[in-house]
């Protein structure tokens, strides 16, 4: 709005690790226009490097555009481009050395995941206005190898860790008053915040108060040791289960998620596009995922999102 205002061109780079948390803070951004400005946002919002899905469609006044073609997208005066590193690589041609500083602004999401070689790829076409968001308590980057720097620059500063994030590398590097603390978190009730208030924040986290008693709503009245678990007044639940000799799947906790699942989905009348159902590995995604399509007869427009820890993170569910 400010360079609508002034009547000057913009362009906002919004990067991150993964295609999935750049989609979702894309389309924050289209909701929250549509919200509070409707009508009135002069700019466009493009996901670069990727036709329009043909199962989405939007028709609000602002919406999410997608793009492969770089005249198009460059050639728009406000806008905010979203792509990884080696997206924006290849919008400007990295490869034919072609490394312009065109984004008045880039922007990181989820800063904490991404490695400092990857958030070179977006960084080298800023024109100085950075911001990273991301939170060091959260997933690190997966990095194969051992790239501790104990090397100095020229001016005596350590050289970047690259076993590190960029953003672990920039809270070392700069005083804490370039640092900005969000403490307010409007994904969780009270219950749910205290355990990592208390374990990773010296207790300064807290739910916002729209929802520090919120309780998730289920259609029928609970009933036996399964809806025990999914009672909405216990919101943070752990359950134990004996198992011996599993390594990257284990068919009885499988078994285990699909029922629950099952019983949310088909009893309680929770929405598929509420749930959410995250572990460490594929191959137990891939045996939960098969059991609970035989318990809903291959309905596949039944089915929540199924997926690994790192590639939900920036989602967000009611259920998890």
């Amino acid at each position: 709005m400010q360079a609508h205002d002034a009547r000057r061109p913009i362009r906002i780079g919004v990067s991150a690790l993964t295609h999935q948390a750049i989609d979702n803070a894309l389309k924050k951004v289209v909701d929250l226009v549509n919200q509070y400005l409707p009508g009135q946002f002069s700019g466009h919002c493009i996901k670069w490097g990727a036709k329009s899905p043909a199962s989405e469609k939007d028709d609000r006044a602002f919406k999410l555009e997608f793009s492969d073609y770089a005249d198009d997208v460059l050639g728009r005066s406000r806008v905010i481009i979203g792509a990884t590193g080696y997206g924006l690589y290849h919008l400007f041609k990295g490869r034919n050395k072609q490394f312009p500083p065109a984004l008045d602004w880039v922007i990181f999401d989820e800063a904490s995941q991404v490695p400092v070689p990857q958030a070179l790829l977006a960084l080298v076409y800023g024109r100085g206005n950075f911001l990273f968001l991301g939170d060091v308590n959260q997933l690190p980057p997966i990095v194969k190898g051992n790239y501790e720097s104990v090397k100095k620059d020229v001016a005596g500063d350590a050289t970047p860790d690259l076993n590190r994030s960029v953003l672990a590398n920039l809270l070392d590097r700069y005083p804490e008053s370039r640092h900005k603390e969000l403490n307010i978190t409007f994904r969780m009730n009270k219950s749910i915040c205290a355990f990592p208030s208390q374990t990773w924040y010296n207790g300064r986290l807290m739910p916002a108060p729209a929802n520090a008693c919120a309780r998730i709503s289920l259609d029928k009245p609970l009933n036996g040791r399964m809806d025990q678990i999914l009672d909405p007044a216990v919101p943070l639940v752990l359950v134990l289960t004996r198992h011996e000799g599993c390594a990257q799947k284990s068919e009885t906790e499988a078994a285990l998620i699909a029922e629950l699942a099952w019983r949310l989905l088909t009893v309680h009348g929770v929405r598929p596009g509420q749930l959410g159902l995250i572990s460490p590995h594929r191959a137990q995604n891939n045996a939960i995922l098969r059991k609970l399509e035989e318990m809903l007869d291959n309905d596949h427009d039944a089915l929540p999102v199924v997926d690994t820890v790192e590639r939900f993170q920036g989602a967000e569910r009611d259920i998890i």
